[in-house]
């Protein structure tokens, strides 16, 4: 017979919850940023329950992922009913029964529908890239902006390995020497002067840069923000035909795409962002970059 209790949901300051101290669950980042996403688009309806000592009993996920958002209350039940044989278990047991196979092909089918609806699949927990080539939905956009076709991230070119550099000139970086095998030997026998080829310095960037901030570069646009939770600053970037581009690197805006196509990059980690800003005015020329 199934155990009987009166949940009574209750508001509680979050800074009055402790988490369980040998919690033996594990939630990597990107689980709490899909958490943190969840409960900004569904509401913080899963309540965290903890028991007469305000000891989490269910829901160190959920604690984390409103840390993340900055909230100060979460909605708590509290079980003082279960012995401490029956908390230790019942911890281990939310998590292990929970698991369980994917039907695959109603699944296939619930995605394709919300893509038809244009809603973003990554609510769902699941990535682009899966949703792609796990339900084999061909295009997919976000936000109305395509990320890849059936295809899959097109194949870069081969690389041109006839280009030599002269006596006397500053050598250019280009992707071709990134990925070519002479160019890691060289790497390896240089100790380290291929750094210096692509003018790469190990060090503090010029552009200081804070969370929250839009840079333009040239054309492109640059938000230092969390790519999931932060989506409410970058949203409305996305129009005519940019491409949206999440964690970019240094070069980002300065490949071939970048010359064709207007970027809307996002980038969480600040001192990636000033070296990205750095890079695109050492090639571009002063006044190239500028805050949104």
């Amino acid at each position: 017979m199934a155990k009987k209790f009166l949940p009574t949901v209750v508001w509680v300051p979050i800074d009055q919850i402790t988490p369980y101290i040998h919690n033996n669950k594990q939630h990597p980042q990107s689980q709490i940023d899909k958490l943190a996403s969840c409960i900004i688009e569904y509401g913080f309806d899963v309540p965290i329950v903890v028991d007469e000592d305000n000891v989490i009993l269910k829901g160190h996920g959920r604690r984390m992922a409103a840390l993340k958002l900055g909230l100060t209350e979460v909605p708590v039940i509290k079980r003082t009913d279960l012995t401490p044989a029956q908390k230790k278990a019942c911890r281990i047991a939310d998590n292990k029964v929970a698991e369980s196979p994917w039907d695959f092909e109603a699944l296939k089918l619930e995605m394709a529908a919300l893509d038809e609806m244009n809603f973003d699949l990554q609510m769902t927990g699941f990535s682009l890239e899966e949703c792609s080539s796990l339900f084999d939905l061909g295009v997919i956009d976000f936000q109305g902006k395509q990320i890849f076709g059936e295809d899959g991230p097109p194949t870069p070119p081969e690389p041109d390995t006839s280009h030599e550099l002269d006596e006397g000139r500053s050598p250019q970086f280009s992707r071709q020497d990134a990925h070519d095998d002479d160019d890691q030997s060289e790497l390896e026998r240089s100790d380290g002067s291929l750094l210096e080829l692509v003018e790469i310095v190990i060090a503090e960037p010029r552009h200081q840069v804070q969370r929250g901030q839009v840079w333009q570069l040239g054309n492109h646009v640059l938000v230092v923000a969390d790519v999931l939770t932060g989506w409410q600053s970058w949203k409305d970037y996305l129009s005519g035909d940019a491409i949206f581009a999440p964690y970019p690197g240094p070069f980002v805006p300065l490949t071939v795409k970048g010359e064709e196509r207007r970027l809307v990059m996002v980038q969480p980690d600040e001192y990636i962002a000033g070296h990205i800003l750095d890079q695109y005015e050492n090639v571009k020329g002063a006044g190239s970059v500028q805050r949104g």
